[in-house]
């Protein structure tokens, strides 16, 4: 089964511009406002593509399984992000949602590129079983 997700808005890391935050006298980090902002509009859209009530890396068991996963990632004009940090962001966007229930259940992250697309910039995600070589 290939499940195909996309989202739209400027893809963004969570590692560059972090946050302190502070509760008290307890200081803390936060992920940067545009993975905030990416985050508050990202996870309701995935939620919605891929509403079923098991994730993608459950099996009727519920026992964990590989998963993979080739993300595009089509940034808008000035964006320069690294790759890492955006397959980082992606992972963790995928299991807020529910489509994963964990990233490490991600077995490869093949094919995966940046592109350049100043009028509509999104992510876009294909989800596949990982079968052993």
């Amino acid at each position: 089964m290939i499940v195909v997700l996309v989202w739209h808005g400027p893809p963004a890391t969570k590692k560059t511009s972090q946050v302190i935050g502070r509760r008290g006298s307890r200081a803390f980090i936060l992920p940067s406002r545009a993975y905030q902002q990416a985050a508050k509009t990202a996870i309701p859209e995935i939620a919605t593509q891929y509403p079923h009530p098991t994730s993608l890396d459950r099996d009727g068991a519920d026992r964990l399984r590989l998963v993979n996963v080739r993300a595009r990632f089509y940034l808008g004009a000035r964006q320069r992000p690294d790759l890492s940090g955006l397959l980082e962001a992606c992972g963790d966007l995928l299991q807020a949602s529910g489509a994963l229930a964990n990233d490490y259940s991600i077995a490869s992250w093949d094919g995966s590129r940046r592109f350049r697309d100043r009028d509509n910039p999104r992510t876009e995600v294909e989800i596949t079983p990982h079968t052993e070589d």
